[in-house]
């Protein structure tokens, strides 16, 4: 697959541009270049570097559409809008039935607390990774940042 600039913003208007901008990644699944997880994808260096390249295509669960990559997904609803979540939370919130849920949708990308916790913000509630346990639990609170 041959992507365009890392930012997506524009396009090859000559050889140069290619060769300079061009980058071939032929283990890659391609991105729906329209959607709205690939172009938080696309145009944001940390969350790609933080979650990797994509490792399916796009999934719809109910009104929410994610994207698994190596070490996380990108969720999507026209509510929030896109947000990342680490491969355990999502497996998590799948496996309780995703958006159909009282947890619903991410609402803000999944981050680290004080204790190297890991805490994702869904719209009912929120999720808690403990790396050391290996345990993920789920609370209709939300997950604080020293915690």
């Amino acid at each position: 697959m041959w992507a365009a600039d890392k930012s997506g913003a524009r396009p090859f208007d000559s050889a140069e541009d290619f060769e300079q901008d061009a980058v071939w990644r032929a283990d890659a699944v391609a991105p729906e270049a329209s959607s709205p997880v690939s172009l938080r994808w696309l145009n944001d260096d940390g969350v790609r570097a933080q979650v990797g390249n994509p490792t399916a295509v796009e999934q719809a669960d109910g009104s929410s559409v994610y994207r698994k990559y190596e070490r996380g997904a990108l969720f999507w609803n026209a509510e929030s809008g896109v947000y990342k979540i680490g491969n355990e939370i999502l497996s998590s919130f799948l496996q309780l039935g995703g958006n159909t849920t009282r947890f619903k949708y991410p609402v803000r990308d999944e981050f680290s607390t004080n204790s190297g916790n890991f805490c994702a913000w869904f719209k009912g509630g929120s999720f808690s990774y403990n790396p050391s346990t290996g345990q993920t639990t789920n609370s209709m609170f939300r997950c604080s940042a020293v915690g």
